[in-house]
């Protein structure tokens, strides 16, 4: 492990060299004790190292990262082993730090040896006047993205943190843009009363999906959105989509892949009382592999409040499954569309399949 001295920040301009040290051994510290430095790589070329650590272990801000830029991208793939740029407690003003990658292949968040990391830019706890939030996540690049857990939440500790928005783009610049794999993005702020505000999780441009948990919600005040868009292959959330708040209005949900892309979205254990609404657009078809909540009695009433929670494109088809939602009594149902008018949009029909299960390790 390198260590700056405490605080201190480290500015690496590689005039297009690499870091490619075996990623256990390579890894950078920006503090001690206290509070930590910022880490910006530029003008890099191939990156493989261990973890970059800027949390604040005191009582000030974590150090924010940032490799490549928009106008000069890291050239090659950056595989690093684990980040860490949250905040344990905030009394000055500050938060988590800022994460920012920008490249023209892979970003892998794992070991060598392809044990999966995480990027952590949690907000533990913030006092008044403070209002800290958790750090940004942006990733733009064009390629694969690999990491077990984003988690940019603001946690419970304070009235005054909040969660922060998780960008990831797969299709920035030229070249096959890859597969967006991650066990959950977690962006909530389960209960701050005062200035908490839960933040965005935007998936873009990836040739398909795989994630868990999805977790956008507030109870008490701003929730975020999931939008998942421009994905060339299949959408696959094995886990749970939560931008619930308790009041009005809740988060939204888009899920949609691309045209002439053929590809699947498929959910398990669908809350619609989580959202303010669910808008399906596959290419192919739509997929319900488990529990579909908050139907209010569809069966009984024709729609109930499908008719505007739960939307799709007209022509396509919502599969889900009959076994698991005995109160949809197997019957079909019209949807609203992607603005929501009631019975315009696809179908909901029932399927028999047992449904997937995945497993992340």
């Amino acid at each position: 492990m390198l260590y700056t001295t405490n605080g201190a920040s480290i500015n690496l301009n590689l005039n297009g060299g690499a870091i490619t040290g075996a990623s256990e051994v390579v890894a950078l510290a920006t503090y001690r004790s206290g509070a930590a430095g910022a880490v910006v790589m530029a003008n890099v070329g191939d990156i493989v190292m261990g973890k970059l650590d800027t949390r604040n272990t005191s009582s000030s801000g974590a150090g924010s990262i940032t490799i490549g830029s928009l106008a000069v991208p890291a050239v090659g793939t950056v595989r690093i082993a684990d980040i860490d740029a949250y905040t344990h407690w905030s009394s000055g003003g500050g938060a988590g730090g800022n994460v920012a990658i920008f490249g023209t292949s892979d970003v892998l968040i794992q070991t060598a040896a392809g044990a999966m990391g995480s990027i952590d830019t949690h907000c533990l706890r913030a006092g008044y006047p403070d209002h800290a939030r958790a750090g940004t996540v942006t990733i733009r690049h064009h390629g694969a993205f690999v990491a077990q857990d984003i988690i940019a939440n603001g946690a419970s500790g304070g009235n005054w943190t909040g969660g922060n928005d998780v960008t990831l783009q797969g299709d920035y610049g030229s070249g096959p843009a890859g597969a967006c794999t991650v066990r959950q993005i977690l962006t909530y702020t389960p209960g701050a009363t005062y200035g908490g505000i839960a933040g965005n999780i935007t998936i873009t441009g990836y040739s398909s999906v795989m994630a868990s948990n999805l977790w956008a919600y507030n109870n008490l005040t701003t929730p975020g959105n999931v939008t998942i868009t421009n994905i060339a292959g299949d959408i696959l959330v094995s886990g749970t989509i939560d931008t619930f708040r308790n009041g009005s209005p809740m988060g939204t949900v888009t899920l949609q892949t691309a045209a002439g892309s053929g590809g699947d979205i498929t959910v398990t254990n669908l809350d619609l009382t989580r959202m303010s609404y669910i808008s399906f657009a596959p290419d192919g078809a739509g997929y319900i592999n488990g529990l579909l909540t908050g139907t209010n009695g569809a069966a009984a009433s024709g729609l109930g409040n499908i008719g505007t929670a739960l939307r799709a494109r007209a022509g396509r088809q919502i599969r889900y499954w009959k076994k698991a939602n005995p109160a949809l009594a197997g019957q079909a149902y019209n949807l609203a569309d992607e603005s929501g008018t009631p019975g315009a949009g696809g179908r909901l029909r029932p399927w028999p399949s047992n449904g997937t299960v995945v497993y992340f390790r």
